[in-house]
């Protein structure tokens, strides 16, 4: 009998202990959700348009507006949708925007974390002599259609966080956050342009095919991890470090500047060049870029897959204009 009875109370204190424990991780995890709530649900690829208020060094007020102008396709993985982002600079700039800035802004409006309320007489006017943004309006994409979110930024504390005013569905609140945010929307007009001559990332890169004045001078095909040297439809030996190097020189190459912000794939076509290269990607995406120089002075630049005609540094050609040997592995290696 005493057995029995030591055996229930032990039973009535594991199930005592074990439902008191329960209750008290399920309040730890209500409480942690609550704590990591965001101010806007969103995710970064639901951004659909950004215009941004800034004040110059000057004091004089300046507008940058962006839209997104490619589809959206359902089904494909976020990732890869992120890396067809195509931004149209709208102003002060036609042309197309730089998506890595944009998509950091955007990153930055959907994970504002547990933001810290104020009152209304905390927003006050920063007096920064650089240039700043003042206000930040995003149009994102719902279930509802287009939504606008408005953020004034206000004074920036020694702590480095941002006191902001915030217009969005549920009303408007001042809150403060960190300020990297007014930071990513303070930048020049200049620096929001896209001045990537290719648009294929070097990762995507299965086939290049480099002519210099209208004769193959090598081409290179992605073989694993490494590359494999043709000419003329037949294998020459194994790609050496200079072949890799050669596809993300080329695929991160930044213009220093524009000639011509409207530029279709058919004025790139048969625009004048003295090197073309032919670059094959995966899923069947091709883009040709054609570069045309002399002897000196900037080099004109265009691809397929861009709106624009660009200008490039003449030290491009010591990384363009190279010859076979160049991309070869030495025997033995």
């Amino acid at each position: 009998m005493v057995r029995k009875i030591i055996t229930l109370v032990v039973l009535f204190v594991v199930f005592y202990m074990s439902a008191h424990y329960y209750i008290r991780w399920k309040n730890t995890v209500t409480d942690d959700v609550t704590k990591i709530s965001r101010l806007v649900e969103c995710h970064p690829n639901d951004l659909r348009a950004l215009r941004i208020q800034q004040r110059t060094e000057e004091g004089k007020p300046e507008e940058l507006s962006f839209e997104r102008v490619d589809q959206p396709q359902p089904g494909v993985p976020a990732v890869t949708a992120a890396e067809r982002w195509e931004w149209k600079y709208v102003k002060p700039f036609p042309g197309e925007a730089e998506p890595v800035l944009i998509r950091r802004i955007a990153s930055t409006i959907c994970e504002l974390y547990d933001p810290i309320s104020l009152r209304d007489e905390d927003m006050k006017p920063d007096t920064m002599s650089h240039r700043h943004a003042e206000r930040l309006e995003a149009t994102l994409a719902t279930k509802s259609g287009p939504q606008n979110y408005i953020f004034e930024f206000g004074a920036v504390s020694p702590d480095h966080s941002n006191v902001i005013r915030f217009t969005g569905p549920g009303g408007t609140r001042v809150l403060r956050i960190p300020d990297h945010f007014l930071q990513a929307a303070s930048l020049t007009p200049e620096a929001y342009r896209n001045l990537r001559v290719m648009r294929l990332e070097a990762d995507n890169v299965e086939r290049a095919e480099l002519k210099i004045d209208g004769k193959e001078r090598f081409t290179l095909e992605r073989a694993g991890a490494d590359w494999k040297v043709l000419l003329g439809g037949k294998e020459k030996g194994e790609g050496s470090e200079e072949a890799s190097r050669f596809i993300n020189r080329v695929s991160t190459l930044r213009a220093i500047g524009v000639d011509s912000p409207e530029y279709s794939p058919k004025d790139c076509e048969s625009s004048p060049a003295k090197a073309v290269l032919n670059m094959h990607g995966v899923a069947g995406r091709e883009e040709i870029l054609r570069f045309n120089y002399g002897k000196a002075g900037d080099v004109a630049a265009c691809s397929s897959a861009r709106t624009m005609k660009f200008r490039v540094h003449h030290d491009l050609l010591q990384f363009l204009d190279i010859p076979m040997k160049s991309v070869l592995a030495k025997p033995g290696r």
